[in-house]
């Protein structure tokens, strides 16, 4: 038989060879459960039902499916969650884990599942209730059934409609009405140096549940339902004579608990309390979030980070509505990053009092685009626009979307625009006055038309106010025309040249009796307003 002879050095670079193509494969797959996934070309657009439209079936089974390759799939008429480990610290496991749910008809169901956790039910009310468990990773999941036939199920039980898996730290919470998270054993990143530099230490898994009883849901459906109205037509109604509007820029939240540098980590637990300590004193009745409310390189999952990150207006019930800045966009070819946008902007549809919805017209510039009429009475006496300023840049399409609402709202002197990133006229030459810091004077991107400026103070808009830079709060009127208002920095984890630099955010009070428009800031630690000055009074 002949043998296939290698001269020495070609064996030795063979082998050579072999072993990186080797380290490659290993690297390649521990990379899959240690570097956070960020979408790539082909990324699909992902939809969602609010909780109204979960309250059409209800959760009749759960279980857990171990997989050795990502793609297996459940039973039939099941689905799977992500993994479980997605964010393990273990780094590399032999199964990938997902929670998978059986959703039927209430009179399909022969059980319903009123409850999850990792601790043991005390079986005491068999004739009533089923009781399972399934073991996985060295930890064991109870759920607990209610029986759904032979008998009528109480109208104060709660059953489950919806069971999701989102991520976050330890303190992680859903404020949705009607929802409770249940900790994942087993399974996470723990604070380490190692998952410092990843950015995802202290991440954890969560079960949360949408649990409604008879009682409650008629009062939810309702209340859903006449949001859903306010929406579509895209009004909010004024409580009383005044109407007060919370502006929060470059949040950078993450789904772990800070920003870490070295060993030094920063606290978005702080942003949210400095978030819900405005809320409380202010008492807004809408909140405009004006770009970077999260970073996208601490955020893999943009449902768990949305949740987080908007805590504290969920708890409080305030109506609000969102636009992008940079960190929150995915940096990829433009196709993929609107994809993401979209899924961003369904997600957000779905949660209470948001403003959001996807765009009627696919021409326009950016994705979160929106005209809210504050309605006090039967008129409409404000005018509340929002733009995405993606890429830096305002472009026609927006302008005429302006012009349309503007000459629809010609008889109300009261307007106000929102976006993220500066106009050119954010730079004035010569001497002007300042109310506030102006520390950010490097020059901006010319992407937006500076002639967009005297559409925009012809339409009758009093203000605009934007985010994106982290140390300006000041509202400047160069000109005399229009005030171009900065809302500085709310988050804890945005990065500021100065250390100390207190975070801060902006308010615009509106006074529908005197006509007349006021702004002023609140800054972290103090208890008052700050810098108040008059934009209008007619």
């Amino acid at each position: 038989m002949a043998v296939l002879q290698i001269n020495p050095f070609f064996r030795r670079l063979l082998v050579v060879a072999v072993l990186g193509a080797a380290v490659t494969a290993l690297y390649a797959w521990v990379s899959l459960y240690t570097v956070p996934y960020h979408p790539r070309p082909g990324f699909s657009l992902d939809t969602f039902d609010d909780d109204f439209h979960q309250l059409h079936s209800v959760v009749s089974d759960v279980g857990v499916l171990a997989c050795i390759q990502t793609t297996c799939s459940p039973a039939a008429g099941y689905t799977k969650s992500v993994a479980l480990n997605t964010f393990d610290a273990a780094n590399v496991r032999s199964y990938n884990y997902y929670l998978t749910t059986r959703r039927q008809t209430r009179s399909e169901a022969h059980h319903i599942l009123v409850g999850l956790r990792f601790t043991p039910y005390d079986v005491d009310d068999g004739d009533l209730y089923d009781y399972e468990s399934v073991s996985f990773a060295g930890t064991k999941l109870y759920a607990k059934y209610i029986k759904n036939t032979g008998h009528t199920i109480p109208d104060d039980v709660k059953l489950v409609y919806d069971v999701d898996v989102l991520f976050g730290a330890e303190d992680f919470n859903d404020w949705r009405p009607n929802r409770s998270v249940v900790k994942v054993p087993q399974f996470g990143r723990p604070q380490s140096a190692r998952n410092k530099q990843a950015g995802m230490n202290g991440v954890i898994p969560y079960f949360t549940m949408l649990s409604v009883s008879k009682n409650d849901h008629e009062s939810f459906a309702t209340l859903m339902t006449e949001f859903e109205a306010r929406r579509t037509n895209q009004e909010i109604p004024a409580a009383g004579s005044r109407f007060r509007i919370l502006q929060l820029s470059d949040a950078h939240f993450g789904m772990n608990s800070g920003r870490c540098e070295g060993e030094a980590c920063k606290s978005d637990l702080k942003t949210s309390k400095f978030i819900e300590d405005a809320i409380e004193a202010e008492k807004p009745q809408l909140v405009v979030i004006t770009g970077d409310l999260f970073d996208i390189d601490r955020s893999p999952d943009y449902k768990s980070v949305l949740i987080k990150s908007l805590h504290p207006i969920l708890k409080h019930k305030v109506p609000f509505v969102f636009t992008f800045g940079d960190a929150d966009t995915l940096r990829d070819d433009p196709t993929t990053a609107r994809t993401f946008k979209k899924s961003v902007v369904n997600f957000l549809s779905t949660l209470p009092n948001c403003y959001n919805r996807l765009p009627n017209d696919e021409a326009l510039h950016g994705v979160s685009n929106y005209h809210l009429k504050i309605k006090n009475g039967d008129s409409s006496q404000a005018l509340i626009s929002i733009l995405d300023s993606e890429d830096h840049r305002l472009d026609h399409s927006q302008m005429y979307f302006l012009s349309q609402a503007a000459l629809e709202a010609h008889d109300t002197p009261l307007k106000l625009l929102f976006f993220n990133y500066p106009l050119p006229q954010y730079r004035p030459k010569g001497p002007f006055l300042v109310l506030g810091e102006y520390k950010e004077k490097g020059s901006l991107s010319n992407g937006t038309n500076p002639k967009f400026y005297d559409d925009i103070v012809g339409w009758g808009y009093k203000a605009v106010s934007v985010g994106h830079e982290h140390e300006n709060d000041v509202c400047i009127n160069s000109d005399k025309t229009m005030w171009l208002c900065f809302s500085s920095v709310v988050g804890d984890s945005a990065v500021t040249k100065t250390d100390d630099f207190a975070r801060r955010l902006r308010v615009f009070d509106i006074n529908f009796e005197k006509n007349q428009i006021l702004t002023w800031k609140r800054r972290e630690g103090d208890n008052g307003r700050q810098d108040p000055q008059m934009i209008y009074e007619l």
